[in-house]
């Protein structure tokens, strides 16, 4: 499972996106932590704040990174998001 949804994040070009030292938030590492938000308190980085970002993204936008990431409500399913969280928690 881990491995379709590395090849869905790639397919979506998440990866080229998501990775440290670009303008957008990096994802490895953070699975499980809590991750500070523009005009919010610090929310937990889990399945619920995953799917919310990537069905819509601007609903918590990370601290430090603007609001660009369009929204995938309509392009990806619920089996497409699991498989890539499950991805993403095995990011390092």
């Amino acid at each position: 499972m881990v491995q379709i949804g590395q090849a869905l994040f790639t397919m979506y070009r998440c990866a080229g996106c998501h990775v440290e030292g670009s303008q957008f938030p990096p994802l490895a590492g953070k699975y499980g932590k809590r991750v500070n938000i523009e005009g919010g308190d610090p929310v937990p980085f889990d399945d619920e704040y995953i799917r919310e970002s990537i069905y819509v993204p601007n609903a918590k936008i990370a601290a430090g990174y603007r609001a660009v990431m369009p929204a995938y409500k309509d392009r990806i399913t619920e089996d497409e998001v699991k498989q890539m969280i499950l991805y993403i928690r095995s990011l390092k």
